[in-house]
């Protein structure tokens, strides 16, 4: 019992004294000398410096400091590059310069080497990064002209069959939508080698967005409507087709692309309303070649023929307003 007392006060004189004892803090750990004040750039390098809380973490901050001083350069590049290529698309500075930011990193990642790591506690590492601008560029380089090797087969290769008209416009307008990407990786380019030779890439630039604009200026619909019911629904397929940016022909004759509209109609009365159902198919043709089509199960109903058929075509407007013209079309659902 007694050694059992002792051992209890002095545990408890223990637990006292360590309570009163007070905690050190812990020694600050100073970052690496090369972190405070990276390597500068040169010629050859460009270097990044980060910190986290794991090794590939500071990897990852050392390559988005390397990347957004890149970035920043690159940007003034591309912003007079821009200017004096009068690119046909919208420019929005702020998007751009985020979109730059992007691409330099997703460049850089595939294209970096770490030069230091150094652990300062338990949670705290640090990493020094450097690019070689001649790998880098040559990289982009060969990206640049794969793309552009890779279009120019395409369009040999599509040409051959196909005539001017909607579908041309179409392979147009996927190449364009890669232009701004495009233009973004010539800056960076031009950013890591002063002297590079751009004219292929301003060639392709100029080819493709020219080629975008006169095919879409070539395209012109006719709409064939096979049935008064057709004929009644026509209009909203014209506002449709404008207001995609195309134009309409006379004739068959004068048109690149032709579609045949084909509506059924069946008219039922109930609880005093007109109800008119309608099946309308389009037919979309190059020529002679049936390339898409598409059905609408359209529905109108009012008091009397003239308020149901109204409503048949506003329902036909609405189903159109909610697709693109390709789809429209029954071209390749998008």
């Amino acid at each position: 019992m007694m050694m059992r007392f002792i051992f209890t006060l002095t545990l408890g004189l223990l637990l006292t004294a360590c309570a009163e004892t007070p905690s050190k803090p812990l020694p600050l750990i100073k970052p690496p000398a090369w972190y405070m004040m990276p390597p500068a750039d040169t010629q050859l390098d460009l270097y990044g410096a980060g910190a986290g809380k794991s090794r590939e973490k500071a990897v990852q901050a050392a390559l988005n400091d390397l990347a957004s001083k890149l970035g920043v350069q690159v940007s003034s590049q591309f912003k007079l590059q821009h200017k004096s290529t009068n690119s046909a698309y919208a420019f929005d500075e702020e998007t751009s310069d985020q979109k730059i930011l992007t691409e330099v990193q997703t460049t850089t990642l595939n294209q970096y080497q770490v030069v230091k790591t150094e652990q300062t506690g338990y949670d705290r590492f640090y990493a020094l990064v450097k690019t070689d601008k001649t790998a880098l560029a040559f990289a982009i380089r060969n990206q640049l002209q794969q793309q552009i090797e890779s279009f120019l087969h395409a369009e040999k290769q599509f040409l051959k069959a196909h005539q001017a008209g909607y579908l041309t416009w179409q392979f147009y307008d996927l190449e364009n939508q890669k232009l701004p990407a495009f233009e973004r990786q010539v800056a960076i380019l031009q950013t890591l080698k002063k002297r590079e030779n751009t004219k292929i890439y301003t060639d392709y630039l100029t080819d493709v967005s020219k080629n975008y604009q006169t095919a879409k200026a070539s395209v012109k619909f006719f709409i064939n409507a096979t049935s008064s019911t057709a004929n009644m629904l026509q209009l909203a397929l014209e506002n449709k087709i404008t207001a995609s940016g195309f134009s309409l022909a006379a004739t068959a004759k004068d048109a690149t692309d032709n579609i045949n509209l084909e509506a059924t109609e069946k008219s039922t009365q109930a609880y005093g309303f007109t109800i008119i159902r309608s099946q309308a198919t389009i037919a979309f043709y190059e020529g002679q070649k049936q390339l898409g089509s598409n059905q609408f199960s359209l529905k109108g109903q009012g008091l009397n023929n003239e308020q149901a058929s109204i409503n048949l075509q506003n329902d036909f407007k609405q189903q159109l307003q909610s697709s693109s013209l390709q789809q429209t079309l029954g071209l390749n659902k998008e």
